[in-house]
């Protein structure tokens, strides 16, 4: 499933704003301070290149982007970004990087889209080195007040990520949760470390006034993303 031809151009050009200012810059921020200071860092779906081209210029780090469409390749070309890898198919093809390689994996809007997302966090995995770190993103089609909607209009897309889609098209096919992420994760020898979900938080005026744990221990009624830090386990 080459994700080029299930995701289209025109989805990739809907990736823009600001590198340095943009709603995923508190993750980055946050994730650089939480743990030790990588030196290789591995972007899965790294897209136009409008996140990693931040990680690029602002840390101390060797970043390298992989994406299956090659029209987001060039576009992050142009951005800067010299080490680009094309992928045919997340779900059977093999990183071309040696086991044990990087710090850190990003993995960022990407399972929800694979028919085997199990493939890629294998590849996560083997990719990483022992005591390194996973920063994984998906969004949460389903807290409270797209439970809501859903009731009243059937709508798998609460949130239009995809307006001009319709079911049979949609390029969302995995819809996670808190725990399907975590149970996905341990398979492969991961153990949670820090949970960002809490920065997509809904009613956002109202739930800055909570606790940050409570607020993470219900992820998945009041977050649209759900964003974890994992650590792979030595062996």
């Amino acid at each position: 499933m080459p994700k080029d031809k299930h995701f289209s151009d025109h989805y990739i050009d809907a990736i823009n704003g600001d590198p340095e200012n943009n709603y995923f810059t508190p993750i980055l921020d946050e994730l650089f301070k939480s743990i030790e200071t990588p030196i290789e860092v591995c972007d899965i779906g790294c897209g136009n290149g409008l996140y990693g081209i931040s990680i690029k210029n602002h840390y101390n780090c060797n970043y390298t982007g992989v994406d299956g469409s090659s029209y987001a390749l060039e576009q992050a070309k142009n951005r800067g970004i010299d080490k680009l890898y094309s992928i045919g198919d997340f779900c059977t093809d093999k990183m071309p990087f040696p086991d044990n390689f990087f710090d850190l994996v990003i993995c960022k809007d990407v399972l929800e889209h694979l028919i085997k997302p199990e493939f890629l966090v294998s590849e996560i995995q083997r990719i990483t080195k022992p005591s390194g770190y996973a920063l994984i993103h998906v969004p949460n089609h389903f807290p409270i007040n797209a439970r809501l909607k859903f009731v009243f209009t059937a709508d798998i897309d609460p949130f239009k990520f995809f307006p001009d889609s319709n079911r049979w098209n949609f390029p969302h096919i995995r819809f996670f949760n808190k725990n399907s992420i975590l149970n996905l994760f341990s398979l492969y020898h991961f153990t949670p470390y820090k949970n960002l979900s809490y920065h997509f938080v809904i009613f956002s005026r109202i739930m800055k006034y909570f606790p940050i744990k409570l607020l993470n221990k219900y992820s998945d009624v009041v977050s649209s993303g759900i964003t974890f830090i994992f650590k792979k386990n030595t062996p």
